[in-house]
């Protein structure tokens, strides 16, 4: 096992290798998948290679980033999303980002893998605190951080690449001392 996999009960979250190109443009290349996140739009063939690339060279010291692969169903085997968690080492915080293909929405499969990831941030990485943001109108994204035990904290503005405008994001948080007593309540 890869030093840096994680599993749960129906995921396997890996570092990404440069076959993963296709499955990334297959699930990020929806218009809708990519409504609320900072991704170009329209999500080329380029953009998936890019991304791909970048997650093959990053430095798991700084930015984790885990391929999400379902171990079920008609997805099983194939990348479907991906759990990325930023690390700012000297203020010993992270930045949770998550994304998974529309066919698999609803199903709890982030609110499962940021779990794990949470875990392996305040477990392993020795975190005090990890934020997450979201676009102000997913209210789906804010249910996976209450999900997580996470806290609305604040708002800010960020610009989508390719355009020239910004949008509104919400903020949310979760400290160690807080995952402390979450994680006796859903894990």
């Amino acid at each position: 096992m890869n030093l840096y996999e994680v599993q749960t009960e129906r995921l396997l979250l890996r570092p990404f290798n440069l076959k993963d190109v296709d499955s990334v443009f297959a699930y990020a290349s929806d218009l809708e998948w990519g409504k609320y996140l900072p991704v170009p739009q329209p999500y080329l063939e380029k953009d998936a290679s890019d991304f791909v690339n970048k997650a093959t060279q990053t430095d798991w010291n700084k930015n984790s980033v885990w391929a999400l692969v379902p171990r079920f169903g008609d997805r099983e085997g194939e990348v479907s999303g991906a759990i990325n968690l930023e690390i700012n080492n000297d203020q010993k915080k992270g930045e949770l980002g998550y994304a998974i293909a529309r066919s698999l929405w609803g199903r709890g499969l982030i609110p499962e893998g940021c779990l794990a990831i949470l875990s392996y941030a305040f477990e392993n990485l020795q975190l005090l605190q990890v934020e997450a943001f979201a676009n102000v109108t997913n209210e789906r994204s804010w249910h996976v951080m209450e999900s997580l035990g996470m806290e609305r904290v604040s708002l800010r503005r960020r610009s989508r690449p390719r355009e020239s405008d910004y949008v509104l994001e919400v903020g949310y948080s979760i400290t160690s001392e807080q995952w402390d007593a979450t994680k006796k309540n859903v894990l």
